[in-house]
């Protein structure tokens, strides 16, 4: 017997419900905050009641660690996509790519990052703080194979033969930095739009 198409639609619909409100919510997080945003809130942009939205997600908590998973998941699935694409290209090529993907991410998450801004006072985020234990281990993966890839590009004379934690930190930061003078001035044009400048940083400083 093959699939049950009544089954099916109310699969779909059941999807299609879960993204509106965790759309809801994360306007609701990143405009007030976890605590100041109400389950009210979040039933009033979605269009479903909060009875609904416990039915479908749970309450605030298990909504938000919903909204925070499925944004860095995607994060995640982008940063992968660029190692399986430049797996046997030069680490420069890559990191380059890496800097290009990541702010292209950022452009349409804006409010995620707001969010990361909300709830971080713009800290570091840890494997520690992080909702569910597959998402800590992606971030451990991902700190680690960005180590690794610095270290290739000390081996290929791409970098200065330093820590590759520090140069890791580093470029973590940079990012961080300017994505978040970003959200200071109010998201204002494309972060994308600083992949020149953020290169030119890291890899050759201010000289000329």
């Amino acid at each position: 017997m093959g699939p049950d198409p009544r089954k099916e639609r109310k699969a779909q619909e059941r999807d299609w419900q879960r993204r509106k409100i965790l759309d809801a919510a994360l306007a609701a997080f990143a405009a007030n905050g976890y605590v100041g945003a109400s389950m009210n809130e979040i039933a009033e942009v979605s269009g479903f009641s909060v009875g609904h939205i416990y039915n479908i997600l749970g309450k605030k908590d298990a909504v938000f660690e919903e909204v925070v998973s499925r944004e860095l998941d995607e994060l995640f699935d982008t940063i992968d996509v660029v190692f399986q694409q430049h797996a046997k290209s030069p680490a420069a090529v890559c990191i380059d790519n890496t800097i290009d993907a990541t702010l292209t991410f950022f452009d349409s998450h804006q409010l995620f990052f707001q969010v990361y801004l909300n709830e971080t006072d713009g800290k570091r985020i840890s494997s520690k703080r992080l909702p569910c234990e597959r998402l800590s281990q992606r971030l451990v993966s991902s700190e680690r194979r960005l180590r690794a890839l610095f270290r290739r590009a000390i081996d290929e004379g791409s970098v200065a033969d330093l820590s590759p934690d520090d140069l890791a930190t580093a470029f973590d930061e940079i990012i961080k930095g300017f994505v978040g003078a970003w959200a200071a001035g109010g998201y204002r044009g494309k972060i994308s739009r600083k992949t020149k400048v953020i290169k030119q940083v890291l890899w050759h400083g201010i000289h000329r």
